[in-house]
């Protein structure tokens, strides 16, 4: 599982804003674009903790 603020530091410089909507708005665009490829559901939010990454496998 990785946190928000992780992703940003990896994704983003130092000065990124961590509360920023840019970063919800790339999770969601990832979230539409796996959706429409056969992926729905592969990111998945653990509220309060951060994302996971989930396969088709570990959804059934």
């Amino acid at each position: 599982m990785t946190s928000a603020e992780e992703l940003i530091e990896h994704a983003w410089d130092s000065e990124a804003d961590l509360f920023s909507n840019s970063f919800r708005f790339h999770i969601h665009s990832l979230r539409k674009k796996l959706d429409a490829a056969g992926a729905e559901g592969y990111i998945v939010t653990q509220r309060g903790l951060g994302y996971r990454l989930q396969s088709r496998e570990d959804s059934i």
